[in-house]
């Protein structure tokens, strides 16, 4: 896969003044002769679109030199989401949700649980206070103290803490692949109508 949008375009013999029609053409031309051709081709002009857009939105570590890298060698875990969605909205496509990994859940779970149970411990070591009434009004307060924790760790650690995974996704060829699956009906409706949109859009983009 071509990741260079200037040499993708002089590989299919297209340049700054290919017209819509063009690039239609090209596409129902491999639709009927090569579809696995056709295939690649549109996971390349996905790939394109999408590291164009993620670049501009500061959402890339580094523009990569192939398929196999890393998907979080790429894509910057703390930004990921807002990535995702500019892209949707650009784009019109959809991706799969991005998640926390299983660090940092467990870390989370324990912030919040780990620190609940020692406020349950100071409680039942107060059991007099308790049933005075004074620890019922404090219900509430204890319960922001139970999130606090989480918060101030969140806070130090955004990173860390981002839903920065995708199940599955371990690398951009793994992303891709899932994105071109996922929106598959929505490529190929109107004869690639939004195939041929990235592409115009690529094109003005080396202008």
């Amino acid at each position: 896969m071509e990741l260079d949008k200037d040499r993708f375009f002089k590989d299919h013999n297209f340049n700054e003044l290919s017209s819509d029609a063009e690039f239609q053409d090209f596409i129902l031309n491999l639709s009927n002769t090569n579809k696995p051709l056709l295939t690649g081709f549109i996971k390349n002009v996905l790939t394109l679109r999408i590291l164009e857009i993620s670049e501009r939105e500061n959402g890339l570590w580094d523009l990569p030199k192939h398929m196999e890298v890393p998907f979080l060698k790429v894509f910057k875990k703390r930004h990921l989401v807002r990535t995702l969605n500019r892209i949707s909205d650009e784009m019109g496509i959809f991706f799969p949700s991005a998640i926390m990994s299983n660090t940092s859940i467990a870390a989370s779970v324990f912030s919040i649980v780990g620190w609940l149970l020692a406020i349950l411990f100071f409680l039942y070591s107060n059991i007099a206070l308790l049933f005075s009434g004074i620890e019922i009004l404090l219900i509430p307060f204890y319960l922001i103290l139970a999130v606090a924790p989480y918060l101030l760790l969140t806070t130090l650690f955004p990173a860390f803490f981002a839903l920065g995974h995708i199940k599955g996704v371990r690398t951009l060829s793994d992303f891709i692949e899932r994105a071109f699956k996922m929106n598959f009906k929505k490529i190929i409706e109107d004869d690639y109508s939004l195939v041929v949109r990235e592409l115009t859009l690529i094109q003005e983009s080396l202008r």
